[in-house]
């Protein structure tokens, strides 16, 4: 029988890798007492995360981007876990990102602000993003550059930094060429299937030469 220390301690585990080290427990125990699935998933280009809630015999789900940084990994945890405590409460009966959910995310991001996690300029960010919770923390311009100091370096580009018309590579094997931003997303199109997709304005991707698939480094 799987008990709750068993669960504390299978969180952790997971959690430890991603989040900062005095978050883990808070979150690890917040798992294990509602009793949610934890996936770490690879990179999507539409979202940071998810929740999901439970459909005929599962348990609700939240998913979170592996190759996000301690800090934005967190951040969007806790976003999360505010859409389970409002589907708790109010189960679909309200809306994704309406009062409801604003109140509960505010109400658990002002815990952890407590709790001595963030870096004096995340720290600052965060209070500054709690005057009006956004849908996603990347719709915080703000918050969005903060949490993006911590980033690990390499040759990535924000799809911001790349023109009209340039190609980058996405998921590691299609290649795009940028189009016109609609509202928070681009329209860009597969070169392969000429396809047109909506990409996050959010995303970081690699620059590329089209004819032959090379990632243009930085400084190139």
């Amino acid at each position: 029988m799987v008990t709750k220390a068993d669960l504390i301690q299978h969180f952790s585990q997971i959690l430890s890798k991603y989040i900062p080290k005095n978050a883990v427990e808070d979150c690890a125990h917040f798992f294990a007492d509602k009793k949610i699935v934890l996936q770490v998933k690879k990179s999507r280009a539409s979202k940071l995360g998810d929740f999901r809630s439970p459909r005929l015999g599962e348990l609700p789900k939240i998913t979170i981007n592996h190759n996000l940084n301690p800090y934005s990994f967190l951040v969007t945890l806790l976003h999360e876990m505010a859409h389970f405590t409002v589907w708790e409460k109010h189960k679909n009966r309200v809306q994704p990102h309406g009062l409801e959910w604003k109140s509960d995310y505010s109400k658990i991001i002002f815990e952890f602000l407590q709790k001595d996690i963030f870096p004096q300029d995340v720290e600052k960010a965060l209070y500054r993003h709690l005057n009006n919770p956004s849908a996603s923390s990347c719709s915080d311009a703000v918050l969005n550059k903060t949490l993006a100091l911590y980033d690990k370096p390499d040759d990535k580009f924000s799809i911001e930094e790349i023109r009209e018309n340039e190609f980058f590579l996405l998921d590691g094997k299609r290649i795009f060429k940028k189009g016109e931003l609609q509202r928070k997303r681009y329209k860009c199109q597969d070169i392969h299937n000429k396809r047109h997709y909506l990409v996050s304005d959010t995303v970081r991707v690699y620059k590329v030469d089209p004819a032959t698939g090379t990632v243009i480094r930085k400084g190139d």
